[in-house]
């Protein structure tokens, strides 16, 4: 119905960052889309969910209400969020003005309900990979918005191929090795906060170490080091 390339001509009409947040919005619209209307779902009309997502929706509701100390009704807590990630669905594809701040409001209400979801997913030990990607997806347009992929691609223009290239791989890496730092210091310093599995995967990892050593070395000594190290 010639709807792709209409899209085409749009996005080349478009300056190249806007045309990127652009597409990482649409990218993004189906998983906002399904999840906001499993939220609406769940509070609304539970009888037509099936009984997996009422009992997965369930704990997460379970999660937060244990971290308020508040039993906040299924409709109340699935109505509430279901409403703010339609609003920041709606700022994020457009709807509410193309305007910087629209944006804006739009990336960070989903970032913040995708850091807690992230959360609620380790917390009851459940894979959060696809809530992993789509939070990627929102960073990275967050960081398109605010200009600092411009301002980064700008700088790694005027850098020597090989220092760029360099500099990029670090950038790469970063994430990942601030997320096992973390996880480091927080096995270390608050083990209570640690997803149960986490802290039985770190267990194992120390008991391996401590046994080529022959030294009891406490959690708190080794992964203190090992974070600080890292």
């Amino acid at each position: 119905v010639g709807a792709v390339e209409a899209a085409w001509h749009f996005l080349k009409a478009q300056n190249l960052m806007i045309a990127a947040a652009i597409v990482l919005a649409w990218l993004f619209a189906p998983f906002a889309l399904f999840m906001t209307a499993c939220d609406y779902l769940v509070a609304f009309k539970p009888s037509a969910a099936p009984e997996g997502l009422r009992e997965k929706f369930e704990k997460t509701r379970e999660v937060w209400c244990g971290i308020f100390r508040l039993d906040i009704p299924s409709l109340v807590f699935y109505g509430f969020f279901g409403t703010v990630k339609l609003s920041g669905l709606l700022a994020l594809v457009g709807v509410c003005g193309a305007s910087y701040e629209a944006n804006l409001y739009g990336n960070i209400c989903w970032l913040v309900l995708l850091l807690a979801s992230v959360y609620h997913h380790l917390k009851k030990k459940e894979s959060p990979m696809l809530v992993a990607v789509c939070l990627g997806i929102v960073l990275l347009r967050l960081l398109v918005v605010v200009g600092a992929v411009e301002a980064a691609w700008h700088f790694l223009k005027a850098q020597n191929l090989m220092i760029a290239a360099a500099i990029v791989l670090a950038w790469l890496f970063a994430p990942f090795a601030l997320f096992m730092t973390a996880c480091d210091y927080l096995v270390a310093f608050k083990p209570s906060a640690a997803p149960e599995g986490l802290r039985e995967k770190f267990e194992k990892t120390r008991e391996v170490w401590c046994g080529i050593f022959r030294l009891d070395i406490p959690s708190l000594v080794f992964y203190g080091f090992f974070g600080t190290v890292k």
